[in-house]
């Protein structure tokens, strides 16, 4: 019985120790993180002129967004055409929920991508956008049926879903996601 309250005695002490030694590391690094922010911060202020007058101000702003996309303009066979002369193709990709999915689905979608990245030789790649969820189809059904509805009931219902849709328009985004394709010649 001794024995019992001994061990448990040293691990508990074994344990105290390390955390105490992890507090103290932590303490160690954050000092050692100011300081060298300090440091570098006391080497800016020292030596202004070596980085240039212009580092004092914001930097001019970028060109706009025509000049920076190289896309030129869209061709008829359905392909965008670049200002290098080469062709890019955009396909949208439908997404699933990968969560609830058997592994076995996972896995094939996988094994898909993996024989598309050898097969294909020129670039590609996976583009994900949000967008802002729009909601106003619905809001202007809701508010229709609002105006018709002769229950009271049903127009409480009705009003409670209209401040869902309102709410949801304002916290949620619509992610899509695009696979792009580089395309040097088209025959």
């Amino acid at each position: 019985m001794l024995g019992n309250y001994l061990i448990f005695g040293v691990v508990v002490f074994a344990a105290a120790l390390l955390v105490i030694s992890i507090v103290f590391l932590q303490e160690k690094r954050k000092d050692a993180s100011a300081k060298a922010k300090k440091e570098a911060s006391i080497e800016m202020e020292r030596e202004p002129a070596k980085r240039g007058w212009k580092s004092h101000f914001w930097a001019p702003p970028a060109r706009s967004v025509l000049e920076q996309l190289p896309i030129q303009y869209y061709d008829a066979k359905g392909y965008y055409v670049l200002k290098d002369g080469s062709n890019l193709d955009l396909l949208m990709i439908q997404s699933k929920d990968l969560v609830t999915s058997s592994p076995d689905e996972v896995e094939f979608d996988c094994l898909k991508f993996g024989k598309l990245y050898k097969i294909y030789g020129n670039d590609l790649k996976l583009v994900s956008l949000n967008f802002p969820c729009n909601t106003l189809h619905q809001q202007l059904y809701f508010k229709q049926k609002m105006v018709k509805a002769g229950n009271e009931v049903y127009r409480h219902w009705l009003q409670k879903k209209l401040k869902e849709l309102e709410a949801l328009e304002k916290t949620h985004t619509t992610r899509e996601f695009y696979l792009m394709f580089d395309i040097v010649n088209i025959g």
